[in-house]
């Protein structure tokens, strides 16, 4: 039980830093070109403003890489956890239906299942007693 809170609590703070970097890559990809508060657009020439376009566009796209890197890591995170949860809860399923069997069980049904173990039914027993003599068959049945 508490194995399986821990992976919950793990899951979860998985989920918030997904939604964290999603965040950060609308907050990044929302920004305005950014431009030098001392001057006055119109002060710098038109080649200058292009090359600050082009390098803010790149610092953009290498966030954006690497944000997008990191969202595709916590997801691939994400899903060995949420995978690893799967199994484990599959196999606390089948451990449960396993016990809910034998709380059932009956002493019928343990002496039943010793004896297919055994190979043994009555189908077996009549074979047997029909190859047999009279008196072995009598002794059988005296024996059961």
């Amino acid at each position: 039980a508490n194995e399986a809170e821990q992976l919950k609590q793990d899951l979860q703070e998985a989920r918030d830093s997904e939604r964290r970097a999603k965040n950060k890559l609308l907050e990044i990809t929302s920004k305005a070109i950014y431009m030098s508060p001392g001057l006055p657009s119109d002060s710098v020439p038109q080649d200058l403003n292009f090359s600050r376009e082009n390098l803010s566009f790149d610092f953009k796209d290498t966030d954006m890489k690497r944000l997008s890197m990191e969202i595709e890591k916590e997801k691939v995170e994400y899903m060995e956890k949420s995978k690893h949860l799967q199994e484990q809860l599959n196999e606390l399923k089948t451990e449960i239906e396993s016990l809910k069997l034998k709380e059932r069980e009956s002493s019928l049904d343990i002496i039943h299942s010793q004896n297919t173990e055994q190979g043994t039914s009555k189908h077996s027993n009549f074979k047997k007693l029909t190859l047999q003599s009279t008196k072995s068959r009598v002794a059988f049945f005296e024996e059961l």
